[in-house]
């Protein structure tokens, strides 16, 4: 796997690529079943160097969109790569139905696309709160909690939703869990304190991965709000992990518009849409959930079965493994 971050300097990302490269070229005189490439230099390196004595699966995070690449000359020059050779590959996975659709537009090859969605693996039992305790020992103790994970920076809605809180009902509270710079937190805190909510938000920080869903357990609403005029958010209704991580602690959640979330969570009933930019609509949907029990509940039992039944990463992997011919 390709392990270089986007934000990484070009000498670190340059670096990773050699010693990926170095290393699946030892591998290849090995025997091995197939080859999993991360992202458009991992495709890169993988198609370049494909034989026929394994698989080779191209698995895309993000929205193959030129644009979001503008500032890496060398990802540039790996997506020209993948994209020459990847009819070489068995099976290409991309997390959206539209990005699947956009992407074989693009190639207009062989290859087979399929989608996998970025649901968790499947959650048996919702996980003991280690939020609640938390907020209790900031003096929050009896409140409706509206939740946000992930990362804490531009894109995700939180300006939008720390000038909807005045709407909330006065006993609700929002709270931020992920890490952020220091610049943007400053904002963020800056913005409440101009809004006159800044008693109302606990930043609860970066937590251990493994205790992510313990960190939204207990929550009463969660928001999802992504920045559709970027196309990477734009297409990510099944791409945004958070949005299925509620569903698979029974939380309902407010999300934007955009291609397939109607689909996935507002005909489903386990979420309502607002618009991305209006802290008025943002607002009145979260006060609608915290006001409405039997709504809340309902939401919460179809969001939790829908995880159960199909939103779980072993239901979704299921195809790839078929195809593989490894089950």
């Amino acid at each position: 796997s390709w392990n270089a971050p986007s934000y990484a300097g070009a000498a670190a990302r340059g670096l990773n690529r050699y010693r990926f490269s170095h290393a699946l070229r030892k591998r290849l005189h090995d025997d091995y079943d197939v080859t999993i490439a991360f992202d458009p230099e991992a495709a890169a390196v993988a198609l370049q160097y494909e034989s026929n004595r394994g698989l080779c699966v191209v698995h895309l995070h993000e929205e193959l969109d030129l644009t979001s690449y503008a500032g890496s000359r060398t990802t540039l020059r790996a997506i020209d790569k993948m994209l020459a050779n990847i009819d070489r590959a068995d099976l290409v996975i991309t997390a959206d139905a539209h990005r699947s659709n956009r992407l074989r537009e693009t190639i207009r090859g062989s290859a087979q696309v399929l989608t996998v969605m970025n649901c968790p693996r499947l959650l048996a039992e919702i996980p003991k709160s280690k939020l609640l305790p938390l907020l209790n020992e900031r003096g929050k103790r009896d409140c409706q909690v509206v939740h946000y994970q992930g990362a804490v920076g531009p894109d995700h809605g939180l300006e939008v939703v720390i000038k909807s809180i005045s709407a909330w009902p006065p006993e609700a509270v929002l709270a931020i869990v992920g890490h952020g710079s220091d610049s943007y937190i400053a904002g963020l805190k800056q913005l409440a304190a101009d809004c006159n909510v800044a008693d109302r938000i606990v930043f609860v920080g970066k937590v251990p991965y493994r205790d992510v869903m313990a960190y939204a357990a207990g929550s009463t609403v969660g928001v999802t709000l992504l920045d559709t005029r970027h196309d990477n958010w734009r297409y990510a209704a099944g791409a945004s992990n958070k949005r299925f991580e509620y569903a698979a602690l029974g939380i309902p959640q407010v999300t934007n518009e955009g291609p397939g979330v109607d689909e996935l969570f507002v005909a489903t009933g386990i979420a309502m849409t607002a618009d991305y930019a209006s802290p008025e609509e943002v607002g009145a949907r979260v006060s609608f959930y915290l006001n409405d029990r039997a709504a809340r509940s309902e939401a919460s039992s179809k969001a939790r079965a829908l995880h159960l039944s199909r939103y779980n990463y072993e239901h979704e992997y299921a195809p790839v493994l078929k195809k593989l011919g490894l089950t």
